[in-house]
């Protein structure tokens, strides 16, 4: 009877340690695959971004271009005539146009006619003949800056510079990004759902044939293990 006793007990210390294990087995298994899964989550949601920036860098870069050229064609830039000539664009999107002269000295703001000088880094870019644009996605929101130079007889004689808001291409980005983490959580749940199932029948597999070991282990040699 005591006898018994002792391999009753080692047969729980065996079972909850192959219990132990394949629990460990499962929670690796699964901390692997939601490292996997989390890293093509930010992988989907940069490549979605870097789709939609190249998007607004073509459509903001030929904006400023265009409205680019109808200032060149002025003879004097001033704020009037400047107004007179970017009133043909009429693009309602931009929420800000700023042209300075070769200086950077404000000629026209559309937004604050009290500035003087516009000295943001995109327009040092364009002073220097570089076209530039930047963008900022933050919470379903765009924030689109692009400035080219204004080139009057092969000498730069100012810079335009432009902002646009674009909340509808945001909206995009953030459902796309949200879609993406809902079926990642979907399917890390699916995973840890089968990885508990797996842990626990292969536990109760191995739990029987420890039974059965510890039987033969008493003298029963006629037992079969299943």
């Amino acid at each position: 009877s005591g006898a018994l006793v002792i391999t009753s007990g080692s047969d729980q210390k065996k079972n909850r340690r192959y219990g132990s294990i394949q629990l460990r087995y499962a929670m690796t298994y699964v901390v692997i695959t939601f490292v996997v899964l989390l890293f093509l989550n930010i992988y989907c949601s940069e490549i979605s971004q870097m789709v939609f920036y190249g998007n607004k860098q073509t459509s903001m870069l030929e904006k400023a271009q265009l409205a680019a050229n109808e200032l060149e064609a002025l003879e004097i830039m001033t704020a009037s005539t400047v107004k007179q000539a970017l009133s043909v664009i009429n693009d309602k999107s931009l929420a800000r146009l700023i042209v300075t002269d070769h200086s950077g000295r404000v000629i026209y703001d559309s937004v604050d006619s009290k500035t003087k000088y516009a000295l943001m880094p995109q327009v040092i870019c364009a002073l220097d003949r570089v076209d530039i644009f930047t963008w900022h996605y933050d919470t379903g929101v765009i924030q689109a800056e692009a400035a080219v130079p204004l080139i009057n007889y092969n000498m730069v004689a100012g810079c335009l510079y432009i902002m646009e808001y674009d909340t509808e291409q945001g909206k995009l980005i953030s459902t796309l990004e949200n879609n993406i983490f809902a079926i990642t959580m979907i399917l890390e749940i699916v995973i840890l759902l089968f990885s508990i199932v797996y842990a626990v029948s292969f536990s109760g597999r191995l739990r029987k044939i420890t039974h059965s070991m510890c039987i033969i282990q008493q003298g029963d040699y006629t037992h079969k293990v299943a």
